[in-house]
């Protein structure tokens, strides 16, 4: 499972690949014949690269790249019995390095690099008489680290791969050496903020020791750790949170939440009589969102743990009550002329209608839905007209609910009479129906009836020009003077006629209105 770019979540099944936009679930499937969908539904893997590509790695060695316009997939196969194609065998694994390749792990079939100038694959594999080879072709994890080292966990040891020189170190599992690994085969491979690299076992957790060489059994020998009920587990999954404690996914201890700074252990158990504990003990993957979320992939489904409340809450495809509203975390409430408000929510995203106390979910054109998923519910206000004025990374939009039009306003730099850049964090509609932008780097204004705008930037030798590009308020006065409250500029009120800005300062130490 990932969280991609646009904040939504990605999960790989078995049956098929599944988007979750916060409100409802998009699956993806094979569809005989239609060679631009899966390959197979049964999906191991999934990226996201820098290029904000999405990649799905399937069995039968399919490797699929998602296109998002047309909701499509391009798929890599090609014969086994050619050197340069991907191993015909099932993905495990995929990562992407400092050089933007995408390394693909199979299944049996070793360690394929995939070279998106050339587009070839080339294969690394075990090769018994050579001690710089993979040490085994059945791939579990893949860790990028650097500019130049991949580490690859293997069902028979544990390499790190120098992608300059081609060759890899291998780890083992050393009878009577407590400083070797616990086991040999490696599960999961993760690195955390502060740099240590974490490897899950099939009998715990260890902590890579970059200065020998060594590695520290952090599970189940943490010192006062050691018990009964925390040994002989496997380490499946592991993520790091917000408050740097590492969640570990575990073969049969359900799910484990390490401190390992304290030396503290929680376990999270399923409970069929709790609805806000895990849905399964059956644990496939663990991901961290941007929200400080834990999403966690189980037999019994999808789990999304709030740190906030403590407790599970367990996502299926179809939603109990679709008129509920698809996120506690409100983004942006406006109100029509009409008295019916508008709503986003950080997890919902798309706008939804409260009328006489009923939630309906509004049609949306999919390309705006789309903004508003890039731009987490998007900041707007409502116009006189019933308009909907919205402002995103990508420009100013314009939406008639009930006509159903979209107008969209973008910079260009060869007019000067467009938009004076496309990062839009605020809107205020003035009383003289001109429209006033706070930019991610100054103002401007726009003029509906002519369809222009005016751009105001900092113009620190201009004792009468805007003082500061972040400004944080507007405030009309209805007198043709238009106020702004702005960081680090202090006060400044513009008048309409002369186009000057007037600047109030009486404590330079007060820096924030």
């Amino acid at each position: 499972m990932l969280q991609d770019s646009r904040g939504l979540m990605w999960f790989g099944t078995e049956d098929g690949l599944n988007k979750f936009d916060g409100y409802r679930f998009t699956a993806y499937r094979n569809v005989p014949a239609d060679t631009t969908s899966l390959s197979y539904n049964n999906i191991r893997a999934i990226l996201e690269d820098r290029n904000k590509n999405l990649w799905a790695g399937s069995f039968y060695g399919v490797l699929h790249r998602f296109d998002r316009k047309t909701e499509t997939f391009q798929r890599f196969q090609m014969p086994a019995s050619n050197p340069n194609d991907l191993t015909n065998d099932n993905i495990w694994a995929l990562a992407e390095d400092a050089q933007n390749g995408l390394w693909v792990g199979t299944f049996r079939g070793g360690l394929n690099h995939f070279d998106p100038q050339k587009r070839k694959f080339f294969r690394y594999q075990h090769v018994p008489e050579n001690g710089n080879s993979l040490s085994d072709n059945g791939i579990n994890a893949l860790l990028p680290v650097g500019a130049d080292a991949l580490w690859v966990g293997t069902t028979n040891g544990l390499n790190l791969f120098n992608t300059k020189t081609k060759k890899f170190k291998r780890f083992f599992q050393v009878p009577g050496n407590p400083q070797s690994l616990s086991s040999n085969n490696i599960n999961a491979l993760y690195q955390d903020r502060s740099g240590n690299i974490w490897v899950g076992t099939s009998r715990g957790l260890d902590r890579y020791n970059p200065q020998n060489g060594s590695f520290d059994h952090v599970l189940p020998m943490i010192g006062e750790l050691t018990s009964s009920s925390a040994e002989g587990y496997g380490i499946v999954a592991i993520r790091e949170d917000s408050f740097g404690k590492l969640w570990l996914g575990t073969s049969n201890q359900c799910v484990l939440l390490l401190d390992a700074e304290q030396k503290q252990l929680r376990q999270f158990t399923y409970s069929p009589a709790e609805p806000t504990c895990l849905s399964s003990c059956s644990i496939y993957a663990i991901y961290a969102d941007l929200e400080g979320g834990i999403w966690i992939g189980t037999r019994g489904g999808v789990n999304r743990y709030d740190p906030r409340l403590h407790q599970f809450r367990h996502y299926a495809e179809e939603q109990a009550n679709p008129r509920g509203l698809p996120g506690k975390s409100i983004r942006n409430i406006a109100e029509d002329h009409q008295g019916v408000f508008w709503v986003t929510t950080s997890n919902g995203r798309r706008p939804l209608e409260l009328n006489k106390g009923t939630l309906t979910k509004a049609e949306v054109d999919p390309t705006l839905w789309e903004l508003l998923v890039e731009q987490n519910g998007g900041s707007f206000v409502v116009g006189q007209q019933g308009d909907l004025w919205i402002g995103s990374k990508e420009g100013l939009i314009v939406w008639n609910h009930n006509k159903g039009s979209i107008q969209r306003y973008r910079h260009n730099p060869a007019d000067s009479l467009s938009i004076g850049n496309d990062e839009i964090q605020k809107i205020h509609l003035a009383k003289d129906g001109t429209v006033w932008l706070k930019l991610a780097n100054g103002i401007s204004v726009f003029y509906p009836k002519q369809k222009k705008f005016e751009n105001y930037f900092l113009q620190p030798n201009q004792p009468k020009g805007l003082g500061a590009n972040n400004v944080n308020h507007f405030l009309d006065d209805g007198k043709g003077k238009m106020w702004l409250g702005t960081r680090g500029g202090g006060l400044v009120h513009f008048d309409r006629k002369t186009k000057l800005f007037f600047t109030i300062k009486t404590n330079p130490t007060i820096r924030f209105l």
